[in-house]
């Protein structure tokens, strides 16, 4: 590696291999500085593509959702099949996970140890709501805690299998307005 490096063979040659390493440096920043703008612009422009496209996607997935309500009974075998083969493609509702909904987590942990049911309690004072979806029932009528879950539509091309989905509750009440 060291034969392929010219090597300065005096102190005036090694002060102007220092001022090429600046200007070097210069250029490298320069380059840098140069290319970083464009990078910007080039984001700039591609996000307002995107965000083009991902509009797209969403006011597909409503009308996909408008048509599946529109034609629920026959897509749905009258709400037995949650998932619809179109032709190629598929198209269902989903649930998602349980999940536990905290407000006041403090109170809510007072509540917890005043109803005996410590073991919903983490040792460092947080509710476990692993605990608390295990075991729903006991929680009834604790101010504060809720179990909670919504549907969800899914849109799932066979070509990306990439899911794109939507909150029912959401698209319902865009179906209302219309």
């Amino acid at each position: 590696m060291l034969r392929a490096i010219k090597i300065p063979e005096s102190v005036k040659e090694a002060d102007g291999f220092v001022q090429q390493i600046g200007k070097f440096q210069k250029e490298q920043r320069r380059t840098k500085d140069r290319y970083s703008g464009k990078i910007k612009t080039l984001e700039a422009e591609s996000q307002i593509k995107i965000t083009s496209i991902e509009k797209t996607i969403e006011r597909r997935t409503i009308a996909l959702f408008i048509f599946l309500k529109r034609n629920w009974d026959e897509l749905t075998q009258k709400g037995k099949k949650k998932v619809v083969k179109l032709i190629t493609e598929t198209i269902k509702l989903k649930n998602t996970q349980p999940a536990v909904q905290i407000q006041n987590q403090k109170k809510v942990i007072e509540a917890l140890e005043t109803h005996n049911l410590g073991q919903f309690i983490k040792t460092i004072k947080e509710v476990k709501k692993r605990v608390i979806l295990a075991n729903p029932k006991l929680i009834v009528g604790i101010k504060g805690l809720s179990i909670t879950h919504r549907e969800i539509f899914v849109v799932k091309p066979k070509e990306t299998g990439i899911a794109v989905t939507q909150d029912v509750k959401k698209l319902e009440k865009l179906l209302r307005k219309r």
